[in-house]
């Protein structure tokens, strides 16, 4: 992949000019920079540490890049002193610059949201951001594309993609902390695109040797401009700096800095620039008298000996029998031989022997060819003075002095990239958290023991087993104490499978890490007797596991969900899937601890698929309805309010109530864009009412899957802002059950909403685990009795003491009560009579598509 940047050269005309200064500059002396100056202001600087071509840190902690040398080139013309603390991420960053323990960010895209935080100087650079996706996506040509197949998208946490993209209906992001971990994540599939500005995921892509596995769909979402960050109200530094962006921009010097980090120039000593620089000095030393000739060469070999010598890459030049005649410290210190100690070797002594055999029919098949073609690139291996071998790229160009032909050689230690490739690999295969296989991993590897059972006709077992209430402890201790409780049980089950003695195989083979709470175990020669067996030990086991926090001790509990081979599935896919779904359903049965894949189990797959298509086309096509089902005020026998009910329209007109397709959406995640597409629907009707005058409000159900969704709170404080919508004629209703579940997430979503006006309704109250106790804890503005204490009302004494002591409850903590399934006048008088302030039900009204109420006798 290319960025389109143009890339700096150098003709044969500046080479020659260069060399010519080269050689006056060692004849002429050159000021010395002055000392830093102690009365010089010193700043701070934030920056993360890998963002190239913007920010990196070298492997010996030197920050660099193109924000780092523009940077520095900035302080130097304003007289400041930049001390720089590189972050690991783009947040840390953004959070340490925010609380004021650093003065700026020295390169940061500048977005609407982050002006508000930060001030910015003149933007410095443009950066395209695009979309990128696997490479063999075809079918996916653009953002929308993406969107209209449901595809995962990743994210950085504080990127401009989230600003783009939070609008936009049924997108599915994914936050990412580095650049890094989105490409290893696009790679094993674990996302399906990621938006991020061009450079970098170019860069960062090359560093992986990911470059061939991506591409860039579409034009640019945005071209972003680029920028010095400094607090907010430090107009004092921005005016300092602008001054001198002003005045550096425009210069050679910004355009050779942007061009060496932002195009892709050829490394600074190239065989033919060695080549190039060797000729320029020996010419310049031809145009002088013997003396000045003899200063000048020996001048220009002190030079060329210099430079050289600072060359990062390694420098040889060998003979026509591959004989070393020089080399410069680089090289040296690559194939780890002391000062001078490369002279005079032979091929055999700085390769094995096979390369050097090799590298030598090589080189004389050079002196064969036509000039201009006898340049030479290969990969090789070297070998060190003390026997070790390791990769390099070598670099071949024949040159001729009088009458003898030499070779130039450059040659590039690849240690550190066959490093940096093989952790990129064995992290597509394992997870970065507990060191198990991944998901990817263990599908591989399940692949091959089907294979091997298939072929011995042997049975196999998967274990899917789940931390109850993981959720939680990440929202109450925090994400560290988190990883470190899943590290602690990826070791318990290490320990549990290389004691079950399985066939041999090696235990880390055997378990992995499946994502979230979730591992999966693969039990090789084993039925559903001997899987139930040893889930008992595993729960057993992790049962007596603790883990100490801030004093306490946390006790772990958990769910398995099994699968066998051959009974539940014959591909790894399958098992792994199905051994999913067992855990889900054993997961909302707290009775069922084991729970084993059946044919019921299949059933219901079959089912949610079946559903899941239809309830797609239906969003596709535009075929969700509402209905509207009145809520009366008893007190006035009134109706101000309405509940929005969501309607599946079939192509014939028939209605599909939403008990058929609503259990489809919530197991498979679409619920997400049904709530947003129901969203929409009432929205735009409540719209309609206001413009018409009416004074009505609409309940509208929201699922437990929008809990703590910040993008949710955007995406209507949006809405709300664009009026036509008041926010104070909405209800959302939530379940007792989700909001008990997840009572954080479940407060941090109201509070900001009724902040807005919004107001809460606690739908099916008093079915959940603790009804009284938490309903002082959520800030609901109304409960919704539960139907199954309403319907026998007048004849059952105990669903009327119930419906009281509810009542008197919520009145007391100042919150209203609405009653459901009113069938008839005798449960609509028993309501009045014990101070219920709502009733909804059939005797009301029932749900219809126009919003229509007709008093009840």
């Amino acid at each position: 992949m290319r960025t389109g940047h143009r890339i700096l050269g150098i003709g044969w005309g500046r080479a020659l000019a260069l060399s010519a200064c080269f050689a006056l500059s060692s004849i002429w002396p050159t000021p010395t920079p002055a000392a830093h100056d102690p009365k010089q202001r010193t700043l701070i600087a934030v920056f993360p540490e890998q963002f190239p071509p913007v920010f990196q840190v070298t492997g010996n902690n030197v920050p660099t890049g193109f924000g780092i040398e523009v940077m520095e080139e900035l302080a130097a013309r304003a007289k400041l002193h930049i001390v720089y603390r590189p972050t690991r991420t783009w947040g840390e960053a953004r959070d340490t610059l925010w609380a004021g323990d650093a003065d700026l960010i020295p390169n940061l895209g500048i977005t609407p949201a982050r002006q508000k935080d930060f001030d910015f100087s003149l933007p410095l650079t443009r950066t395209p951001v695009s979309v990128f996706v696997r490479a063999e996506m075809r079918d996916v040509k653009s953002l929308d594309d993406l969107i209209a197949k449901g595809r995962r998208i990743a994210s950085g946490k504080i990127n401009v993609a989230h600003e783009l993209l939070r609008d936009r209906m049924g997108i599915k992001l994914r936050d990412y902390d580095t650049i890094g971990e989105m490409l290893a994540a696009l790679d094993r599939g674990e996302v399906d695109a990621l938006v991020y500005p061009d450079p970098t995921v170019e860069q960062m892509a090359h560093q992986l040797n990911l470059t061939h596995r991506i591409r860039r769909i579409g034009p640019p979402l945005i071209v972003l401009e680029r920028a010095v960050a400094v607090r907010k109200g430090n107009r004092a530094l921005l005016d300092i700096l602008n001054k001198e962006i002003v005045a550096f921009t425009g210069t050679p010097h910004y355009r050779a800095i942007y061009e060496r980090w932002y195009g892709t120039p050829p490394p600074l000593w190239t065989t033919e620039r060695v080549v190039y620089l060797i000729i320029a000095v020996l010419t310049l030393a031809v145009g002088f008298g013997a003396y000045a000739r003899y200063r000048l060469l020996k001048r220009a070999n002190a030079f060329n000996s210099a430079v050289l010598n600072t060359a990062v890459e390694g420098i040889l030049t060998l003979d026509a029998h591959g004989i070393v005649r020089s080399a410069n410290r680089a090289a040296e210190r690559m194939f780890r031989r002391e000062s001078g100690g490369l002279g005079g070797a032979a091929l055999r002594a700085l390769f094995t022997e096979i390369e050097a055999v090799q590298l030598h029919r090589r080189l004389r098949e050079l002196l064969r060819r036509p000039a201009g073609q006898s340049n030479l690139a290969l990969e090789s291996t070297g070998l060190r003075a003390d026997g070790e071998t390791f990769p390099i790229r070598l670099g071949i160009a024949p040159a001729k002095i009088g009458a003898e032909r030499l070779f130039v050689c450059t040659v590039h230690d690849l240690t550190d990239q066959r490093r940096a490739e093989h952790e990129a690999e064995y992290l597509t295969d394992h997870d970065p958290v507990t060191g198990l296989l991944n998901q990817r991993g263990i599908l591989l590897v399940l692949a091959n023991l089907l294979e091997l059972a298939r072929r011995n006709q042997r049975l196999l077992a998967c274990l899917n087993l789940g931390i109850d209430r993981f959720v939680q402890i990440n929202e109450m201790y925090g994400r560290q104490v988190g990883d470190a409780i899943l590290v602690q049980v990826g070791e318990f089950l290490r320990r549990t499978v290389r004691g079950a003695d399985l066939v041999g195989r090696d235990e880390e083979t055997l378990v992995a890490r499946l994502g979230g709470n979730r591992f999966l175990v693969v039990l090789p020669e084993t039925g559903e007797a001997g899987a139930r067996t040893v889930a008992e030990k595993l729960l057993a086991g992790l049962g007596h596991l603790t883990h100490e926090v801030r004093g306490e001790l946390l006790h772990l509990t958990g769910k398995v969900g099994v699968t066998c081979y051959p009974e539940h599935g014959a591909s790894a896919e399958e098992l792994v899937s199905r051994a999913e779904i067992t855990l889900r359903q054993a997961q909302e049965h707290p009775l069922d601890a084991i729970l084993v894949f059946s044919a019921e189990l299949r059933e219901q797959e079959t089912r949610t698929h079946y559903w899941l298509q239809r309830l797609h086309t239906a969003i596709e096509e535009g075929r969700l309805v509402l209905h509207f089902q009145p809520v009366l005020r008893i007190a006035d026998r009134t109706v101000r309010h309405y509940e929005a009910l969501v309607r599946l329209q079939e192509p014939d007109g028939t209605l599909v109530f939403p008990g058929d397709f609503i259990p489809a959406a919530e197991k498979s995640g679409l619920i997400t864009r049904l709530d947003y597409r129901v969203l929409e629907l009432a929205f735009s009707h409540l719209a309609g009412l206001e413009a018409a005058g009416r004074d009505v409000s609409l309940a509208i159900n929201i699922s437990g899957a929008h809990l703590g969704d910040d993008a949710l709170f955007r995406w209507l404080q949006r809405v709300f802002d664009e009026g036509g919508v008041t926010p104070g004629r909405v209800l959302f209703e939530i379940t007792e059950t989700a909001a008990v579940r997840n009572l954080l997430r479940a407060k941090a979503f109201m509070e900001p909403l009724r902040a807005l006006g919004c107001r809460f309704v606690l739908d099916d109250f008093g079915v959940g685990f603790t009804s009284f106790a938490h309903l002082r804890v959520l800030p609901v503005d109304t409960v919704k009795i539960d139907g199954s204490f309403v319907r026998d009302l007048p004849m059952n004494p105990q669903n009327r003491a119930l419906v009281k002591a509810m009542t008197d409850v919520a009145h007391s903590l100042g919150k209203q009560v609405v009653a459901e399934y009113v069938e008839s006048a005798d449960i609509l008088a028993v309501l009045r009579e014990l101070g219920v302030d709502y009733a909804q039900g059939f005797y009301i009204g029932r749900p219809g598509p126009e919003l229509t109420f007709t008093r009840p006798g």
